[in-house]
């Protein structure tokens, strides 16, 4: 659920003997201050002004990715570790952007779903981009893409994974202290944001956001036929839906007296053509799957 995630410690730490860490280089800046950078697997260390910045994705620190969805125990055993390697207590380190997010396995491509998305009002900022949309404010970008394009993993080509993801950056602080309704006395602390009570908050944070998000009532024609008497049908089903269903069974009456066919087999080819005609069979409404699924998945934390 949480993600990516920006920390400051607000004290020096020497981090040039930690043999955990990899060095990457040393800045000076033009106000003639200096920066070390360092990298703890995906996490990125800088040691700035008698501060560490901590910033990356604690589901990756977790699981070695991100396409798969942390528990609250994987993403404690993350920040733990991070202390542990860094040198630091976790009520030390204060939160200045989190990011909350998971990944869903979707029964279509992702942009199939994506396409039918709108902003929850028109406060948002609408934008397009290669794997997604993103619906932003000044507060919070909202955003959903197909999470196998943006990774560029071959492994994952054959499968469906959408990423709903919501980024609070500008105002993490005012978020963390009065949106969020919790009973615990609440700070921006690291320590504090990974207590139940905060994913809880986070959880219900998901969920009624992406309620929010307006979607089109779509449905799509499914499955599309694969062999030849499948396709007969689906054709039938679709010609019968437009039809009518009265004048049809009159002429079938007919057809049938005509050719003298026993009444029971006409019976029986009229109330076969009425349950095509009322079938869902070839009917899909994407939106329902995708609000069941991302729901499903919240609350599994």
């Amino acid at each position: 659920m949480i993600d990516s995630i920006r920390l400051i410690i607000h004290r020096h730490i020497d981090l040039s003997q930690n043999q955990s860490l990899d060095f990457l280089k040393e800045e000076m800046h033009v106000d003639g201050t200096y920066s070390k950078l360092y990298t703890y697997k995906n996490m990125r260390i800088e040691e700035k002004d008698f501060n560490i910045y901590i910033s990356g994705s604690l589901t990756k620190l977790a699981l070695g990715n991100n396409y798969l969805n942390a528990s609250r125990n994987d993403i404690r055993n993350a920040a733990n570790e991070l202390c542990k390697v860094i040198g630091f207590k976790i009520n030390e380190a204060v939160v200045t952007r989190i990011d909350l997010g998971i990944v869903v396995v979707t029964n279509h491509c992702s942009r199939m779903y994506i396409e039918h998305l709108r902003p929850p009002n028109n406060r948002y900022e609408w934008i397009t981009h290669k794997t997604g949309i993103t619906f932003r404010n000044e507060s919070k970008s909202i955003i959903l893409y197909d999470k196998v394009e943006e990774s560029g993993n071959n492994s994952l080509k054959n499968k469906n994974l959408l990423r709903y993801e919501i980024q609070i950056r500008k105002g993490c602080k005012k978020f963390l202290l009065n949106e969020c309704k919790v009973s615990i006395p609440n700070d921006n602390k690291l320590s504090t944001v990974l207590t139940d009570e905060y994913f809880d908050f986070f959880k219900s944070y998901l969920n009624n956001t992406y309620t929010m998000i307006k979607k089109d009532n779509i449905k799509l024609i499914l499955p599309f036929p694969e062999t030849p008497s499948e396709f007969l049908k689906f054709g039938f089903t679709l010609w019968l839906k437009n039809q009518d269903m009265n004048q049809i069974i009159m002429t079938i009456n007919n057809f049938y007296k005509k050719n003298k066919i026993k009444a029971h087999n006409r019976r029986k080819m009229i109330q076969m053509i009425n349950t095509l005609a009322v079938s869902n069979l070839y009917t899909y409404n994407l939106m329902s799957e995708l609000t069941n699924k991302i729901t499903s998945e919240i609350n599994k934390f």
